[in-house]
């Protein structure tokens, strides 16, 4: 229920969803992804700094590490880039992705959030309303950005099951 609503981006299922998934850890102590979700609807409802909310992702996680099989440990790092960039906070988001990706992370879904941070690093501080307008933007991580998106487009190009692919991502 938590992850529909958060693909949905819809605030008002947030803290619906931050009951269920609250229920769901009182039930379950360990459920890994339920703690990562709800890490992430703290961020989305903004309850608490950045800092409050990694520090108690990394509370929870960083003892378990060494012992999680590897798609946990990515999911972590996912979970905290997607935190991180909710909070502009990019240049710990990009680290947090290519974490993700180097612990096994699908490869298409994990280069677009790194494409995506790497994107809003190249134009943070521009206003929305001034984008549009060729605005002065940091070119090195829009080129970075680019080559990503460039080499996910080349993958799936050149694979059978390509729109499988992309529906999945």
């Amino acid at each position: 229920y938590a992850v529909v609503a958060m693909q949905k981006n819809d605030p008002v299922l947030y803290e619906d969803a931050l009951t269920h998934i609250n229920q769901a850890l009182s039930i379950d102590g360990k459920y890994h992804r339920a703690f990562m979700i709800k890490q992430h609807l703290r961020a989305l409802l903004l309850q608490d700094p950045v800092e409050a909310i990694i520090h108690d992702l990394d509370a929870y996680f960083i003892p378990l590490l060494e012992s999680l099989e590897k798609d946990k440990v990515a999911g972590y790092h996912l979970y905290r880039g997607m935190i991180n960039l909710h909070y502009d906070c990019f240049d710990d988001a990009i680290i947090d992705y290519e974490n993700a990706l180097s612990n096994g992370y699908d490869p298409i879904v994990g280069k677009l959030n790194l494409a995506i941070a790497k994107y809003h690093t190249s134009i943070a501080g521009i206003p929305r309303d001034q984008r549009i307008l060729l605005p002065s933007i940091k070119m090195k991580p829009m080129l970075e950005a680019e080559k990503i998106l460039i080499d996910i487009i080349r993958t799936v190009k050149g694979n059978p099951d390509s729109v499988a692919i992309m529906q999945h991502a």
